[in-house]
């Protein structure tokens, strides 16, 4: 019977994870494309984001912390949840409402911030690229650790305890970094960014 309950829990706790992987994928690729389709059908005279910027957000930022959410440990309440439907819809409930959210409320605040610092600012097109950038991927990178749990808060328990979600998180922070920080032209060309000082 404990085999039974064992295996049970675990084909549970990977059904969660590719709810999470799938929830995280879903949502800041929805943010993306709202996010571009609307500054494009606006302000058609500016260029947002470049073809081999969407390349590396969504292979290199989002890859590592999305597979690394597959290692995630089950929930302490997780056989207290009611059978799986074979029939059930993934997106049906919360996954598809947070999906949702989580894509309008990323995709508002990259709009607002690259009109803010269009017309109201007034600054380069690559000064904009390059902080609409940095802000989309970390903005992915930490909502990966809200991903943790879909019924306990981020602080009840050791939020570092996904050793493979850490390790996802700090390359693909230093890789993204990197690619704003490296003063090499045809890169920054590619990519549409610009190099900040910081001070």
């Amino acid at each position: 019977f404990a085999t039974v309950v064992g295996a049970v829990k675990e084909g549970r706790k990977i059904y969660q994870n590719i709810l999470k992987i799938i929830e995280f994928l879903l949502g800041t690729s929805f943010a993306e494309l709202f996010a571009i389709a609307l500054i494009t059908c606006i302000f058609r005279d500016h260029t947002f984001f470049t073809p081999v910027l969407l390349l590396w957000i969504n292979f290199v930022s989002d890859t590592f912390v999305g597979l690394a959410l597959g290692f995630e440990k089950a929930d302490d309440d997780i056989m207290k949840d009611k059978p799986i439907k074979t029939s059930g819809n993934l997106f049906k409930g919360k996954v598809g409402f947070n999906i949702f959210c989580s894509a309008i409320f990323v995709s508002i605040i990259l709009i607002a911030l690259y009109v803010i610092l269009t017309y109201v600012f007034n600054v380069q097109s690559e000064f904009v690229t390059t902080v609409c950038f940095l802000y989309l991927v970390f903005t992915e990178l930490f909502h990966s650790y809200n991903l943790k749990s879909d019924t306990q808060s981020l602080f009840n328990g050791n939020p570092f305890d996904n050793k493979a979600l850490n390790y996802g998180f700090l390359i693909s922070a230093l890789l993204t970094v990197i690619v704003v920080l490296l003063p090499v032209a045809p890169i920054q060309s590619a990519f549409g960014t610009m190099m900040i000082d910081w001070w």
